[in-house]
């Protein structure tokens, strides 16, 4: 998908986005510390990942970070629209100044600590 372009369909549109908060920053960090259970290493990234699953609309969450770092979250957001796969990366820095609107960023972790449809991806797979 990424270095070489197939077809139109083969691409995968992607918007990053930096927000400086302390806020949001720590909203991360409780959904990271609450589901600790479900965190796995990709060997391949060298990330630490726990993923999220929403059934309607069907869409794909994760958050991550490098191992052994904690001065990041990247929050990336994934769903089909037309026969396209969009993502959203949220590059999620801690405070106390502040640079962004966290206000989005805020809402999304907020409602995986609280949406009983969101299920650790590895759950919605049967294991």
């Amino acid at each position: 998908m990424f270095g070489h372009k197939k077809s139109q369909d083969d691409t995968l549109p992607v918007t990053v986005q930096v927000v400086r908060s302390a806020d949001a920053y720590n909203e991360a960090g409780k959904l990271w510390n609450n589901n600790s259970r479900g965190v796995v290493v990709d060997s391949a990234t060298k990330k630490e990942v726990l993923h999220f699953s929403l059934v309607q609309p069907k869409t794909v969450m994760w958050v991550q970070r490098d191992v052994g770092r904690t001065d990041a979250i990247e929050l990336i957001i994934s769903w089909q629209d037309d026969h396209s796969v969009i993502a959203e990366v949220f590059v999620i820095l801690p405070g106390p100044d502040k640079a962004g609107d966290d206000t989005y960023v805020r809402r999304v972790l907020e409602g995986l600590m609280t949406t009983a449809s969101t299920v650790p991806f590895n759950q919605t797979e049967g294991k």
